[in-house]
């Protein structure tokens, strides 16, 4: 998604009636709290279950990059499944123009065989009785046929302490672990599509980490450095590189120019992540040219 500061955002979310979870979708710009999409606001935008939708509003401030997914527990399985991005909101006096690009880093865990507890919930179709009967003026017999109908419709299945106990050992012996890492979704999608780039020619790579159950991630360049604006909150860069450690949930920009013609890697600057998935070429074409390097500051 992608929209410039103080613009009037407005979209739909809509959650399938097929669908068995309740999901949202939460994003980080300013907004105010029935726009403010988790689970534990109470609002309407923080739990949509089956069968419903909910009007998200808000104006696009301040200019950043931004992830946004769904917080709906469990956050992490429903992450791992995909339901993430990348917002962009410009700031209204635009950055110079440059060709731009997109890093989103990611890794799935494909066993599935540590996922948390999720309630399966009926389409909202199959409620519209029982929320008649949700007043603050029901009467203690419509409060008891409430509690009988969800509990009769909402698959919750409780675990006794023999099976929380021998839930939890599990979980001190097993780590959830990522068989792949990817690059906007795909594990080795630029080491077998290149990304062609032009030697004197300047660019911008917006970067979020979306990576779960790894603490870190990072991005490499060979052959060239890159200016780098933490978060993307200013248009002055913090510093010149060629590696950014990324927590979970950082983002931020890249610029650069290649010099020189030739193959080069992007990837992390760890070894099993590379080797997993999160690893790719640009395929820079061109004359050699001079490239004068300026003081960010």
């Amino acid at each position: 998604m992608r929209v410039t500061e103080g613009d009037l955002v407005r979209f739909k979310f809509i959650n399938s009636n097929d669908n068995t979870h309740a999901h949202s979708l939460y994003t980080q710009p300013i907004n105010f709290g029935k726009n403010n999409a988790f689970t534990m606001s109470g609002q309407p935008g923080g739990t949509i279950s089956p069968g419903s939708s909910f009007n998200y509003e808000f104006i696009a401030r301040p200019y950043d990059v931004y992830p946004y997914y769904c917080h709906v527990e469990p956050i992490t399985d429903h992450i791992n499944r995909g339901l993430y991005g990348m917002m962009i909101i410009d700031p209204k006096d635009r950055r110079p123009q440059m060709t731009e690009m997109a890093i989103l880093l990611s890794g799935y865990d494909l066993d599935l065989d540590l996922e948390g507890p999720t309630a399966t919930l009926p389409p909202v179709a199959t409620l519209e009785g029982v929320e008649t009967n949700m007043t603050p003026n029901s009467s203690s017999n419509n409060n008891t046929n409430l509690e009988t109908n969800m509990s009769n419709m909402i698959d919750v299945s409780i675990p006794s302490n023999e099976e929380e106990n021998a839930n939890d050992e599990r979980t001190v012996r097993e780590e959830r672990v990522n068989e792949i890492y990817t690059v906007n979704g795909k594990a080795f999608e630029y080491m077998i599509n290149p990304v062609v780039l032009q030697t004197g020619k300047s660019y911008r790579v917006y970067l979020v980490n979306m990576l779960e159950f790894d603490s870190m991630n990072s991005v490499h360049v060979h052959g060239a450095m890159f200016d780098y604006y933490s978060d993307g909150t200013n248009k002055t860069a913090d510093y010149l590189t060629d590696i950014v450690t990324l927590p979970k949930g950082d983002r931020g920009i890249m610029e650069f120019t290649y010099a020189y013609p030739g193959t080069y890697m992007f990837h992390a600057h760890q070894t099993l992540f590379t080797d997993l998935g999160w690893m790719g070429l640009f395929d820079v074409r061109g004359n050699p040219v001079d490239i004068p390097r300026t003081d960010p500051t």
